[in-house]
């Protein structure tokens, strides 16, 4: 799989943003409200798009949420979560894997990640399939970003 290192910018999230491969390839979403973001990806087909997220303000109300845009796409890969103390981070640094039927990352600012400084990057593989990988950052008992939520 290749990285892309494509630099066009950056777009905030606001409170909802659906992403378009012709207009938003390569910018970095900046998830960027207190009372969360929510994301939309566009179908996966394999063409390679990239996207990046980074956490600019952490949500305190609701959350940070990129999912797919339907019941056939899902995510695979993995994100680390590390907490923001260096006691939480000796025994609570997690890597968590997104499984065979997740298509959703819920980051609540919190036990998911979320906290400023939070990245993620997702690439259209093949059809039906986003690639992802990042580090959050989370705080607490460290638990799953990843759901299957898309109907």
């Amino acid at each position: 799989m290749r990285w892309a290192r494509l630099n066009r910018g950056s777009v905030p999230a606001g409170s909802t943003k659906t992403l378009s491969k012709a207009l938003d390839n390569g910018k970095t979403v900046k998830l960027d409200t207190l009372t969360g973001s929510i994301v939309v990806l566009p179908p996966a087909t394999g063409d390679g798009s990239v996207f990046r997220f980074f956490v600019t303000l952490a949500p305190t109300s609701n959350s940070h949420i990129v999912k797919v845009a339907n019941a056939l796409d899902t995510i695979a890969g993995v994100l680390s979560i590390t907490p923001t103390t260096i006691a939480q981070a000796v025994t609570a640094d997690t890597a968590e894997a997104a499984g065979g039927t997740d298509d959703t990352i819920t980051m609540n600012g919190t036990t998911s990640g979320g906290i400023i400084g939070s990245w993620i990057e997702v690439e259209d593989v093949k059809a039906n399939l986003w690639a992802i990988r990042g580090q959050l950052v989370g705080s607490g008992v460290i638990t799953t970003p990843f759901s299957a939520t898309v109907s």
